[in-house]
């Protein structure tokens, strides 16, 4: 199967209930990788249904896409507990494979909180590291900004499909860095899309960084998913009286790092290797989930989760008997 039809694949078992995928497969066989609308109607999908898959093999050759059974799917996102059938890819694919840091924060953010954020910006794009944030205006913008403007890489991840952004700065990552997206090309932004993107951000930052949020922020969504999935988590100091700050100064409270400089965050570039490095090196031979966790000293879920990824692309093979080997 090639690698557009194997996205469509994919994108069917995102769109389509099991129910409704299995009776089209059974109707059509993998003629249904290939066929139409109407074709899709009167096998069984709903109008929605059909148009969102139709649609796909053209959107895959507007943009480049990776998929779960792609070898380049980035092992970080591999971790979360549902990754991305696809991700959508606009610049510098090559920067998905390098340490990154994530800043996050609020959109109406005060100055101090500006500055703050274009100076963890820098100091990652000095230290050789990727910044990865979510293009909004506020803090995101600031950060990116900082790591551009150091001649440095940034990742954006948007709350909305690739095709429906092209705002100054996502056009200045499209050219210097990378823009991705887990949605079609042509999604618009809704209430729902931002919080799922924001479990992106938290799963490629090897650390992320809490700049002015609020009590109620999406940026405590990916403060959350960062400590989830056993990330660093630091956090801005800032006024008391700040209604802007309320929720970094919780995190602070809860036991988040207060990051007091800048280096601090970009420490974290040359922090310890991923977890999927460490699993990998545990397998010199077959072995099973216990030797496993034992070697690796990886949480029984994490390992699990990064187990059924590796298999998916063929990196590791399930053996007789329980154990797991390299394939």
């Amino acid at each position: 199967m090639n690698t557009n039809l194997s996205r469509r694949w994919i994108a069917a078992a995102c769109i389509c209930t099991r129910a409704d995928l299995g009776s089209v497969v059974a109707r059509l066989g993998q003629d249904f990788l290939t066929c139409g609308v109407s074709e899709l109607i009167r096998a069984g999908l709903t109008p929605t249904q059909a148009s969102s898959l139709a649609v796909h093999g053209h959107q895959a050759q507007a943009y480049p896409a990776l998929t779960l059974l792609d070898e380049g799917y980035p092992a970080s996102l591999r971790e979360l507990a549902r990754p991305p059938a696809v991700i959508w890819l606009d610049g510098r694919a090559e920067l998905l494979a390098r340490r990154m840091v994530a800043v996050v924060g609020s959109r109406s953010c005060t100055p101090y909180g500006r500055r703050v954020a274009a100076s963890v910006g820098q100091a990652v794009a000095l230290a050789g590291g990727v910044l990865v944030s979510g293009a909004a205006h506020g803090i995101d913008t600031a950060a990116h900004r900082g790591a551009l403007d150091a001649g440095g890489d940034s990742v954006a991840v948007l709350g909305s499909g690739l095709a429906r952004d092209h705002r100054p700065l996502v056009q200045a990552l499209r050219s210097r860095g990378l823009v991705i997206s887990e949605l079609p090309p042509d999604t618009p932004a809704s209430r729902w899309t931002f919080p799922a993107r924001n479990r992106l951000i938290a799963a490629l930052g090897a650390a992320t960084v809490v700049c002015e949020a609020a009590r109620r922020s999406g940026a405590l969504h990916t403060a959350n998913a960062a400590l989830q999935l056993g990330r660093d988590l630091l956090a801005v100091p800032d006024r008391v009286d700040a209604p802007a700050s309320q929720g970094s100064l919780r995190l602070l409270l809860e036991g988040a790092e207060p990051l007091l400089r800048a280096e601090q965050a970009a420490s974290r570039v040359r922090a310890r290797e991923h977890p999927a490095s460490t699993l990998l090196r545990a397998l010199d031979q077959p072995r099973c989930l216990d030797e496993l966790a034992s070697r690796s000293a990886l949480e029984p879920r994490l390992l699990t989760r990064l187990l059924a990824g590796l298999e998916l692309t063929g990196t590791v093979r399930r053996l007789p008997g329980g154990r797991y080997g390299r394939s």
